[in-house]
């Protein structure tokens, strides 16, 4: 009778549980609709109020500088389509090949799976896009290539494109992984062994397709086709191999036999693995940046990302926590009473596509715990990631004769993978990063199919600055942020400042973002990375311009030497400032996690002439932070010990605090990751890999 209590009241637990995923789940999937109704209106505003001669704001500006949104930065059609035509009129004909003018937008042309150009009733081109860079084109009709480089952008919104004549693929064939002895290779790593699946990716240097993205693309798609490229592999550095269904299953049954072994390691064994961890992930440094900077971060990304990975493995943090694992409570007459965490399982990880490497170090925690591991690194960009598990890893593994399997390494298709994951009875746990919407969605199958979810989300985090504060400090802390162009989840994207240091303050941050560049990734001094998503950062700094807010810098498309380019794949920083609370309660760019380079500096006033007292100012910064649905880190630059106190007793929904620190820092013993709402799920806080993946036993004793 019992175990049917259990059973129901178990169910009842779940069934809660699910509802709470699913209301999170239905929140973003509302605010991702929001997101996509974009329409004509939004190009017209724009350019009325803000960019042609007497609209609101045009004086402010030019005064202002720093500010170029073309009007084609938003396409009459700006709706993207999937597998819809494109029709468009040949406005010349040359031995170069076609310039043709197309009737919509090039960001259209982009979303189409087919694209058919036609001359009066006949079909002059046709064929599918395979490729796109920041203006070039490159589609694949049958036989041969065809490249459209973006000539113009008429006022009409036209965009003109020249397709060269057809590229045959006449090339050498490429017939086994040794032909191209020249590109290091990254097998998968499976069961202690490498294995090569004779299916292979490619990776580029990015530097070299930001430099030359026509040639660099063409000679990845040819590589992709079996062909050896004309200039034989120059700006390609890597290749691996991807799995399909036979080798995931492997992977599985080799991490699940592995644990049958090493989850009986002893806590000093373990303590002297990841003191060997420390040491690899310091000898290994110039390896792993370069590989992380080839993958496109900044050096001084790389190197804030290495420093923190060797900052969260220090002895003394491996020390304390190892002593979680296993602790006396104290004695009961003659019991003895402890407390145990106990492994789970095979623990499965996708790291995120915008920063494996360092990311999916959080997952060796899991082995402190007891687990074994399958790492699956993003398809794009996965060398950093593969050289850490297999060489720096793997390799303090193999040299401590662990078990084979305890870590294993594979690619591929991401869904497909998962799939397998949770039809799997061996896995115990996934851990995913990601979005939020597809995130909470993949953390809801993960429970529904009776595994433990361990879920690391967006951010959209917040940096108060109090009337005392050091504002050199949290000047620097800001501009930290802006490295790879916010193009991580842990940085404060707005600050709420004490309307006593507002102006002062402002002034102080600006003349810091004014010395930020733009550069090849290798350059020491750029902080700037290519952005993702240009249309959503117009998106958002319109909106946020329509509401009230204030341009103060930035907003300008450049190429990576910092020259205004309306192609351009860079954004210069962004300064906006908004006067009041209630109106940056409004704006997209304060509610939703950004990634692009877009600062909000918010007054923390009521805009009213009365001065106000600090405990009104403290009460409306706290319900500006509580009403966040995100909940990664808050930092806060303060002197006063009286209000530090209180920030640090109500802020609740952060899985971080850190006090006149580096928003961006990291910390010995608290963890570098995690935190509720949005950014973790129902079940999310600072996240403790080693414990989220064991479970806690009590254990009674009499001897």
């Amino acid at each position: 009778m019992s175990n049917v209590i259990d059973s129901k009241y178990n169910r009842r637990i779940r069934d809660t549980d699910r509802r709470r995923f699913k209301s999170l789940v239905l929140s973003n999937d509302r605010r991702k609709e929001q997101r996509r109704q974009r329409s004509v209106d939004i190009a017209n505003e724009f350019n009325q109020k803000f960019l042609k001669p007497g609209g609101r704001h045009s004086r402010r500006t030019k005064e202002r500088r720093g500010f170029l949104c073309p009007a084609n930065i938003f396409p009459e059609n700006s709706i993207l389509r999937e597998k819809e035509a494109i029709h468009g009129t040949i406005v010349n004909i040359s031995s170069q090949g076609l310039a043709i003018a197309l009737s919509s937008g090039a960001d259209w042309l982009t979303s189409c799976n087919e694209v058919t150009i036609t001359w009066g009733p006949s079909t002059v081109l046709s064929g599918r896009i395979i490729w796109k860079d920041f203006n070039s084109y490159y589609l694949n009709n049958g036989n041969s290539y065809l490249i459209g480089i973006e000539l113009n952008k008429t006022a009409n919104n036209k965009s003109t494109l020249r397709f060269s004549p057809p590229l045959e693929k006449n090339l050498t064939r490429i017939e086994s992984i040794s032909d191209i002895p020249s590109v290091d290779f990254y097998p998968l790593y499976i069961g202690g062994r490498d294995v090569d699946t004779g299916i292979y990716g490619f990776s580029a240097d990015t530097a070299k397709l930001i430099l030359n993205p026509s040639e660099t693309l063409l000679n990845q798609e040819t590589i992709l086709n079996g062909s050896i490229p004309d200039n034989n592999f120059k700006s390609t550095y890597a290749a691996y191999c991807i799995a399909y269904d036979n080798y995931i299953d492997e992977a599985i049954d080799a991490a699940f036999n592995a644990w049958q072994e090493f989850r009986h390691t002893s806590i000093h064994k373990r303590k002297r693995l990841f003191y060997d961890f420390y040491d690899n992930i310091k000898n290994h440094r110039s390896q792993l940046i370069d590989l992380m900077v080839k993958e496109g971060h900044p050096l001084r990304l790389a190197e804030w990302e290495h420093a923190g990975m060797v900052k969260a493995y220090e002895p003394k943090t491996i020390n304390f926590y190892l002593k979680q694992l296993f602790r006396k409570l104290g004695n009961d007459g003659d019991e003895q009473l402890f407390l145990a965490r106990k492994p789970d399982g095979v623990v499965c990880v996708m790291p995120p596509g915008n920063a494996p490497c360092p990311n999916s170090l959080l997952a060796a925690f899991a082995l402190l715990g007891g687990n074994t591991l399958i790492i699956k690194p993003p398809l794009r960009n996965p060398i950093s990631t593969m050289y850490l598990w297999r060489k720096v890893i793997g390799d303090v593994l193999q040299s401590n004769k662990i078990s084979p399997g305890v870590v294993n390494l594979i690619i591929g298709d991401s869904e497909g993978i998962l799939k397998k994951w949770l039809a799997s009875p061996k896995v115990s746990d996934i851990v995913y990063f990601g979005d939020s919407h597809t995130g909470l969605n993949i953390g809801s199958q993960i429970y529904s199919s009776g595994k433990k979810p361990i879920l690391e989300l967006s951010g959209n985090d917040t940096m108060v600055i109090w009337k005392d504060a050091n504002l050199e400090g949290a000047a620097d802390s800001l501009i930290e942020g802006f490295n790879g162009s916010m193009q991580i989840c842990m940085v404060a994207r707005r600050a709420v400042i004490h309307p006593a240091i507002y102006d002062q303050f402002q002034s102080i941050i600006l003349d810091k973002i004014k010395k930020i560049s733009a550069g090849l990734p290798d350059d020491k001094t750029s902080y700037l990375a290519p952005v993702g998503k240009i249309e959503l950062f117009y998106e958002y700094l319109l909106d946020a311009l329509r509401k009230g807010a204030q341009l103060i810098y930035g907003g300008t498309r450049i190429n990576y030497a910092g020259s205004p380019d309306p192609s351009g794949i860079f954004i210069t920083p962004t300064l906006i400032t908004v006067e009041d609370i209630p109106i940056a309660e409004t704006m997209k760019c304060t509610l939703e996690e950004g990634f692009f380079p877009l600062l909000t500096l918010i007054n923390a006033s009521d805009r009213s002439s009365k001065i106000e007292s600090d405990d009104i100012i403290f009460s409306r910064i706290m319900t500006f932070l509580d009403q966040n649905t995100y909940g990664l880190r808050t930092s806060v630059w303060i002197e006063s010990k009286r209000y530090m106190k209180k920030f640090i007793k109500s802020i609740q929904g952060s899985g971080i605090i850190r006090i006149n620190l580096l928003h961006t820092g990291f910390s010995a013993f608290v963890g570098t990751h995690g935190g509720p709402k949005r950014s973790g799920g129902p079940f999310g806080e600072l996240n403790y890999l080693w414990e989220k993946t064991t479970h806690l036993q009590g254990i009674a004793l009499r001897e």
